[in-house]
């Protein structure tokens, strides 16, 4: 097994939070992102910490889980309820 020499740089993936709001992604859009289960989630918001999402002020917020990767974000109003089809054929489709 190969080890980073001493003072060498490593990258460590930063995991986010995501969150959804039906009335925040009415006025905004939503993002896809890749969980860290290999999954894609739909996001309103996505944040650094636990405590940024917490009292953002849509009484209809609910946490998604932690994401590591964007993958795309989609405009209010573009239907996004479907983005498994549209994404597919882009070569996003669901893992």
């Amino acid at each position: 097994m190969e080890r980073d020499p001493p003072g060498a740089l490593v990258l460590v993936p930063m995991l986010e939070h995501g969150w959804y709001s039906e009335d925040q992604a009415k006025r905004v859009g939503v993002v896809l992102y890749r969980t860290i289960d290999g999954g894609i989630v739909e996001c309103s918001l996505v944040t650094r910490t636990l405590e940024e999402g917490l009292g953002v002020g849509f009484a209809d917020m609910e946490y998604r889980g932690e994401v590591e990767a964007f993958l795309r974000r989609l405009r209010p109003g573009r239907g996004h309820g479907n983005w498994k089809y549209q994404e597919e054929d882009q070569g996003v489709a669901q893992r």
